[in-house]
């Protein structure tokens, strides 16, 4: 089985201190309505950490992620349940453009970033994701075009419960401010357009 996760890369400078995050992690962060408010917490210090301008307190970080231009460094995870493989976002991938996998039933596969460069073949009726090193006799990721709109359908959910919980962790920060970040990220992000490539 097949299953397809957004996630951020985590690229925390240490010390974060504008509000409490997780433990440092190379692991991506799985955005999903299972997050601990920690989990949340750690997943806008990356966003805001990869924006990053001048230093700023808590709430005018806040209010600058709410109105500016954002990058949401990471993408969508694609990962074989039953062998483990697996094949994450890489460098210069963004979370804004997984609406791009949609292209795989035209036949255009999604940039996947770089370092590493990952391998995508589409034929058959079956796209097929190598992990970046190069070895395409080593098991791929396969996924059936007839599955993938059911599977981003569940992406999109998972981004829509994720946006509720930003709501939640932002809500004492300002309720407008909440509001306004979450529609912010929605609008960035690409959440609650109607399903299909934009």
């Amino acid at each position: 089985m097949t299953e397809i996760r957004a996630v951020l890369t985590r690229r925390i400078v240490d010390p974060f201190d504008l509000w409490p995050v997780g433990e440092p992690s190379h692991d991506p962060v799985v955005l999903s309505k299972r997050m601990s408010p920690l989990e949340v917490g750690t997943a806008m210090a990356i966003i805001a950490e990869y924006n990053k301008g001048d230093d700023r307190d808590d709430v005018d970080t806040l209010r600058f992620l709410a109105e500016e231009h954002l990058v949401a460094p990471g993408g969508l995870l694609a990962r074989d349940t039953a062998t483990g493989v697996e094949v994450e976002p890489g460098c210069c991938c963004g979370l804004e453009d997984w609406r791009d996998w949609y292209g795989i039933v035209d036949g255009t596969p999604p940039w996947l970033g770089h370092n590493p460069e990952h391998v995508v073949r589409i034929e058959d009726g079956v796209a097929r994701f190598w992990s970046g090193t190069g070895d395409v006799d080593a098991p791929p990721v396969e996924i059936s075009i007839d599955e993938l709109s059911d599977l981003l359908a569940a992406v999109q959910q998972d981004l829509r419960d994720f946006l509720g919980l930003v709501g939640e962790w932002a809500t004492p920060y300002g309720t407008a401010l909440a509001a306004d970040l979450v529609a912010s990220l929605d609008r960035q992000l690409r959440i609650n357009a109607p399903q299909g490539p934009d």
